[in-house]
């Protein structure tokens, strides 16, 4: 298999990473090279789409048709936002150290408004097929995303810039952003997850990033990655490892001196 690569990477350090996790990286985005981008078509992986059609969910098209329906009393938290283009992970896989399993996109008003930023909608349809977008991208600091993802890291961001690891925090928000990849166990967008387990374990993406974060853990079971996870119920990883931690607490932070913390830190700097 060929891959479209930036010159600086080269095929063989491809070759290294699919095959040091099992070659399961490459079947999550093998599967995710097979969605295409309607604009009159919910936006769901055609393996998904009957099963998720079976869900609540809503295929607004803007913000207005959105806001209208919100406000109208039409809209539960727990509903799936198909007009919102799908987020299986971002984040480098060919340089990431850590790796971040998450329960699926949230959800916030101005998601809508975001991806009519014809930069960030490109960016997040080449998303699907690459590896080079992140929510720490300075261009993207502003979307829901970035304001999420700048606000879980910012600390650790500090810390790397105050002990000269990088010269300022906008360094250390890029540095974050080579070493650190998060994975969508489902990567459809709605404000709360809901969604029954009889369902859930028929859907063919949420199969295939659970066998992408399974070669993770033992890879991070050797001490050779980080792995941080929220909402483990789903996603159900051992922890027998010194660089693998379950978040049990409600909000997603990496308090300093926490376990998710010194995992982080440990790749960050090694």
């Amino acid at each position: 298999m060929v891959y479209d690569s930036p010159p600086s990477v080269k095929n063989q350090n491809m070759v290294y990473i699919f095959d040091m996790y099992d070659k399961k990286l490459e079947a999550l985005i093998e599967h995710w090279k097979k969605f295409r981008v309607s604009s009159s078509e919910p936006h769901i992986h055609p393996a998904d789409r009957n099963l998720l059609l079976k869900l609540n969910s809503h295929f607004f098209q803007d913000y207005n048709q959105y806001i209208d329906s919100y406000l109208a009393g039409c809209v539960s938290p727990t509903d799936i936002h198909t007009g919102l283009l799908p987020v299986p992970f971002w984040g480098d896989f060919r340089t990431a150290k850590v790796f971040i399993l998450m329960i699926n996109p949230g959800f916030s008003h101005d998601d809508y408004v975001s991806e009519v930023n014809e930069e960030f909608r490109v960016a997040l349809e080449n998303n699907l097929h690459s590896w080079n977008f992140s929510f720490l991208d300075k261009k993207f600091l502003w979307t829901g995303g970035g304001w999420y993802w700048e606000g879980r890291f910012k600390e650790i961001a500090e810390e790397l810039r105050m002990k000269k690891y990088c010269k300022n925090y906008g360094d250390a928000l890029q540095h974050i952003a080579k070493r650190v990849s998060v994975i969508e166990l489902v990567p459809y967008h709605s404000k709360k997850f809901r969604v029954k387990g009889s369902i859930l374990n028929q859907l063919e993406s949420k199969r295939i990033a659970h066998e992408a974060a399974n070669a993770i853990a033992k890879v991070a079971k050797r001490n050779e990655a980080g792995l941080i996870i929220r909402g483990n119920r789903y996603w159900q990883i051992h922890e027998g490892s010194q660089s693998i931690e379950v978040i049990r607490s409600v909000g997603m932070n990496f308090p300093k001196g926490s376990k998710a913390w010194n995992i982080l830190w440990r790749f960050l700097t090694s």
